[in-house]
């Protein structure tokens, strides 16, 4: 689709583009992670165990696994400058999750920055019904701390959110999705805090 759009006193043309199947999506995922994995220096297995942990749904494994790895794996120098502002440092997490999340796109749609409810979804997971046995969703929004004090309660703040804007809306038309798992989580520096619930869906026989 061809969309114009006015830039000083011309048109130019913009594009609407989408990834046009599974396998392109599962390629540009893999590449990206790649790409994240070489930029940091790091072994990107360390992505494919986080992201195993969440899948299984065990969250306090998957705190411990993001936790560890945020300690002694990766480098966040430029989250110290104090002029920069919290939404731009909160967005290096989000690219950073998009990575780590990158190795379940095989069996579910990992989507980033959707539109549901009344918002929009920092990371929203779903199983595809034909190759994945989970029933379970998962919900993620992220946010950034200005001090390790206040970490849980940004979390806090992130896994309220998920329910106040009613975020699983979309989840909901997936009848093969009987749970959604919402986790809120805050970052601040190599510190993270993770907040979670579980709200069961499609229950209705």
């Amino acid at each position: 689709m061809v969309i114009p759009a006015r830039c000083g006193n011309y048109y130019a043309e913009v594009y609407a583009v989408n990834i046009p199947n599974q396998e392109v999506r599962i390629a540009l995922g893999r590449l990206t992670q790649k790409w994240l994995a070489n930029e940091m220096g790091i072994d990107k297995d360390n992505f494919n165990t986080i992201a195993a942990t969440l899948e299984g749904g065990d969250v306090e494994e998957f705190y411990e696994s993001l936790s560890e790895f945020l300690e002694t794996t990766v480098s966040f120098q430029i989250m110290k400058t104090q002029k920069e502002a919290i939404k731009l440092k909160e967005s290096h997490y989000h690219f950073l999750m998009i990575g780590l999340l990158n190795s379940m796109m095989a069996r579910y749609d990992v989507t980033h920055e959707i539109e549901s409810g009344d918002g929009c979804v920092d990371t929203m997971i779903i199983p595809r019904a034909l190759f994945c046995k989970s029933t379970q969703a998962i919900v993620l929004e992220y946010k950034y701390a200005e001090s390790k004090e206040v970490l849980q309660q940004e979390a806090e703040k992130g896994l309220a959110q998920i329910e106040a804007k009613n975020y699983t809306a979309i989840i909901k038309k997936s009848k093969h999705v009987k749970s959604v798992l919402h986790l809120g989580i805050a970052f601040y520096e190599k510190d993270v805090a993770v907040v979670h619930k579980v709200e069961p869906i499609n229950t209705k026989k």
